[in-house]
């Protein structure tokens, strides 16, 4: 009979400047389906949070074999850890090597996370990989503000009014370039915009306001009444 290929977190290692990640294992128990029992269960799980596990992923299913790793998990290889790393958080050479053999075998391929390092080396201690900021080509979201008169060809756009399906002709639109930004929130990666600390998710749709690194339910001041 096969192994269980669920991917469930081991041992964590720390970042140089404080808070940790975690090292991925399969599960060792042996059964007739790609999952046991114990895996199912916490992958039913795992999608009902929707990407809400907070810091301890013990109960929770991080994918399966071979699958890429999700993004609001806390480890190797995915969009959470480049934007630490983009953040300026470094970690030693040899926990990196620990964090990149952890998800060697069981997890899709990994492009190199784009820091430029500079090694310090003290002694025997291992030396620790600070990571210079990586700038980034942030997306630009187009809001619409309300037209002056009716007018739909078939265009796709978001306004003031919310997400417009088909195309739009903006002929008639006064069109506002927001700069955004992206924002680690528990685990989940939303655009903010710093100006006005307004949260959109990965659709552009906003979801609220950031306040005390915290979502809060306020209504969209750019919306139409």
């Amino acid at each position: 009979m096969p192994q269980c290929i669920g991917r469930l977190v081991g041992d964590t290692i720390p970042f140089e400047k404080g808070g940790n990640l975690y090292l991925l294992r399969q599960c060792q128990t042996i059964t007739r389906s790609t999952l046991c029992d114990t895996c199912s269960a916490m992958e039913t799980k795992t999608k009902a949070k929707k990407g809400s596990m907070g810091k301890s992923h013990t109960a929770f299913l991080i994918g399966r074999v071979m699958e890429p790793i999700p993004d609001w998990a806390h480890t190797y290889g995915n969009e959470w850890f480049r934007l630490k790393i983009a953040g300026g958080y470094t970690i030693s050479e040899e926990n990196m090597a620990k964090a990149k053999a952890s998800v060697a075998s069981i997890a899709a391929p990994i492009p190199e996370t784009p820091v430029v390092a500079k090694v310090k080396r003290k002694s025997r201690t291992p030396a620790p990989i600070s990571a210079e900021k990586v700038l980034e080509t942030l997306p630009t979201v187009a809001v619409v503000a309300p037209p002056r008169r009716k007018y739909v060809k078939k265009v796709n756009a978001v306004t003031a009014m919310g997400r417009v399906e088909g195309v739009v002709d903006i002929g008639e639109y006064e069109v506002l370039h927001i700069k955004v930004e992206k924002k680690d929130i528990d685990g989940r990666i939303f655009y903010l915009d710093p100006k006005k600390d307004k949260l959109y998710d990965m659709k552009f749709t906003y979801v609220g306001r950031f306040k005390e690194g915290g979502i809060a339910i306020h209504p969209d001041s750019d919306k139409e009444v």
